[in-house]
């Protein structure tokens, strides 16, 4: 089933079922739920030296990079509002700055909450017993 948006690329082998799964599983976590601890972080210099797209490098296309905007409808308080707009031009840019800090922020909190509790897998190497 070809999803709209994607473009079907020759040279791989077709997904299986059982990777499509773990695919679709992994998908629907949360990002904060998804343990990225064996992945580095990436300095200035790893990306100036990063894969090139079209030409440009890694880091020049993601200063183009736009999220998308939703169009929404939402009561705010009016001294709320004041305050953006006494500020000038671009309260909606500011509320939007505002409200993702708040989210980030959110995010990391959550992340350092769900790491604590976290316990590792123990995995043993000795076969298990039949006798149950």
């Amino acid at each position: 089933m070809k999803e709209k948006g994607m473009k079907r690329v020759n040279g791989f082998p077709q997904m299986t079922r059982a990777a499509r799964k773990q695919l679709e599983a992994l998908a629907s976590l949360p990002d904060f739920d998804v343990n990225t601890d064996d992945i580095p972080e990436w300095t200035e210099d790893d990306f100036a030296q990063a894969i090139r797209l079209n030409g440009r490098p890694l880091s020049e296309v993601m200063k183009l990079y736009r999220v998308r905007k939703s169009a929404v409808t939402a009561r705010i308080d009016q001294d709320v509002l004041a305050w953006l707009k006494g500020k000038g031009e671009g309260y909606q840019t500011r509320m939007n700055a505002i409200l993702r800090a708040a989210m980030l922020k959110d995010l990391r909190q959550r992340s350092k909450h769900t790491e604590s509790r976290r316990q590792p897998e123990r995995v043993s190497t000795k076969p298990r017993s039949r006798d149950t």
